[in-house]
């Protein structure tokens, strides 16, 4: 395994990583912000 290579997938890694943790804050975001939404709603009708 030669270095461009392992230097290459890291790189591949690293973006990829950051990118599904991007997902995955976005998604519980939006979901904290729903819930958050609703009981607003529910407790101040």
């Amino acid at each position: 395994m030669s270095i461009a290579f392992s230097d290459f997938l890291f790189r591949e890694v690293n973006a990829l990583s950051s990118f599904f943790m991007l997902l995955v804050t976005r998604g519980s975001i939006n979901r904290l912000a729903k819930w958050y939404a609703c009981n607003i709603r529910y407790c101040n009708p």
